[in-house]
């Protein structure tokens, strides 16, 4: 029996009115109903869904205590594992503070900041990628700010509604200060591309960015005059209502989750020499069609698939 797995990211759900909460539903029903019957209702093969971060706006918990409006969302989590449907989370730049909470009371897997996972006998780094854009200095001084000892004190010892009131701020003025970033802030650090593959990772799966991308990379050999072997990282895009992918989706009805997959080789882009002593092979990125989508392992090759 062949495992199979989603892959997604960056929802920013804020709450059960939120468009893409309805999305989010509908792709948890089908996916958990393919973890009862097998994705061809047959084998009954194990389906797990990798969550690599930012579900959630933001996210507070204290003991039993949530964010109001999160709590539908939690209920949709529990009911697609109560069915079978493993649910495994990491934590992104936005829903860092987890603690017991969705364990306790959806079934969800806590997987930290990052998870290392075999998949058809590939090596594959989970991750929310925020580490991989080391140009955009002003998000790692945040970055480090609010991970900071006293800034989770803070979190857990302040008011509740004082903390959820901060957090609401200090997200909407983090939308503004993304709009004014440049573009460079959004190109990935190779050298740390580099550093995962070098020491035996495959597939790098990864999102924050909010565009969808696939990269296939001919890596240098492990060792002088040994073997060159590829890597490949794909990039999740957003769920962004009321746009391509999952806005659509949610105004027309996601009746499947995989409508159609898209297109990676055709659209490739010719070999091209990058810094270091790496060549990409095939590259689509900031595909425009998956936003809103995912990647899907589907027991023998990873693909890009879009929602609506």
């Amino acid at each position: 029996m062949r495992p199979r797995a989603l892959f997604i990211s960056d929802l920013h759900l804020r709450g059960a009115d939120d468009p893409r909460a309805a999305l989010f539903r509908r792709f948890l029903d089908e996916a958990a109903a393919r973890a009862e019957s097998g994705a061809d209702g047959k084998t009954g093969a194990a389906v797990a869904l990798y969550i690599l971060g930012d579900l959630f706006h933001y996210w507070l918990e204290r003991g039993d205590r949530i964010i109001p409006a999160h709590a539908a969302i939690v209920a949709d989590l529990a009911a697609a594992t109560r069915r079978g449907l493993a649910v495994r989370l990491l934590s992104g730049n936005r829903d860092f503070l987890y603690g017991e909470y969705l364990t306790r009371a959806a079934g969800v897997e806590l997987l930290g900041e990052r998870a290392e996972i075999e998949l058809g006998g590939k090596h594959v780094l989970l991750t929310h990628g925020d580490t991989f854009y080391t140009r955009d200095r002003g998000y790692r001084f945040w970055r480090r700010v609010v991970r900071s000892l006293p800034a989770r004190l803070a979190a857990r010892t302040l008011p509740f509604g004082f903390v959820a009131f901060a957090a609401e701020r200090f997200s909407r003025g983090s939308a503004a200060a993304r709009a004014r970033k440049p573009p460079s802030a959004f190109v990935i650090d190779e050298a740390a591309l580099l550093a995962e593959f070098a020491r035996g990772i495959d597939v790098i799966i990864c999102g924050h960015i909010h565009q969808a991308e696939r990269r296939t990379l001919a890596l240098p050999p492990a060792a002088p005059g040994g073997a060159t072997r590829s890597g490949e990282l794909w990039v999740l895009g957003a769920w962004s209502a009321g746009e391509s992918g999952a806005g659509s989706a949610a105004e027309g009805g996601a009746e499947q989750l995989s409508r159609r997959t898209v297109e990676q080789e055709k659209d490739s882009a010719p070999p091209a020499q990058l810094r270091s002593p790496v060549h990409l092979l095939t590259c689509s990125p900031g595909v425009p069609a998956p936003r809103g989508g995912y990647v899907e392992f589907d027991g023998r090759e990873f693909a890009l698939r879009e929602l609506g």
